[in-house]
């Protein structure tokens, strides 16, 4: 289960973007003073809580640094080496993840098509095969070694 919404809790104050889920999604709010409580009486409940959070700034700071210094190639070869398997289905429409990777649909397909003729993976519709983990790999980080 993920979370969203902790620092306006914690900090008193409105959330301050809007939420839009891309795929079914059931939605639980906790109220803030039961759950304030709870991180008074379970130390370990707040560290887990804390190290989700601290993850998802992980994740936003390896995000914008992947937009500011990485291009739209290396992004997505590292984006679809981060699915892990050989064989994955995209979490979400290609829009989206074009959205996420700060490209648009028309170079995620133009760079999923590159990839295909240069033998790296496969696609159909939203799943994706990786025939050579190694160069995609190498592919995802390409540009970054040779800027220095």
């Amino acid at each position: 289960a993920d979370t969203f919404g902790e620092a306006p809790l914690v900090l008193n104050e409105p959330l301050q973007v809007d939420i839009t889920a891309i795929a079914d999604t059931a939605l639980l709010i906790v109220p803030a003073e039961p759950l304030l409580a709870l991180f008074d009486r379970d130390p370990r409940f707040a560290r887990r809580l804390l190290t989700a959070v601290c993850r998802r700034l992980q994740g936003l700071v390896a995000d914008f640094e992947a937009a500011t210094v990485h291009d739209a190639g290396e992004r997505l070869a590292a984006y679809l080496d981060s699915l892990g398997k050989d064989t994955a289905c995209l979490p979400a429409p290609k829009a989206v993840i074009a959205s996420r990777l700060g490209m648009t649909k028309e170079t995620l397909s133009r760079l999923l098509r590159t990839f295909m003729d240069q033998g790296l993976i496969e696609v159909a519709k939203r799943e994706i095969r990786i025939l050579d983990r190694a160069r995609l790999s190498a592919a995802a980080r390409s540009s970054a070694s040779s800027r220095g």
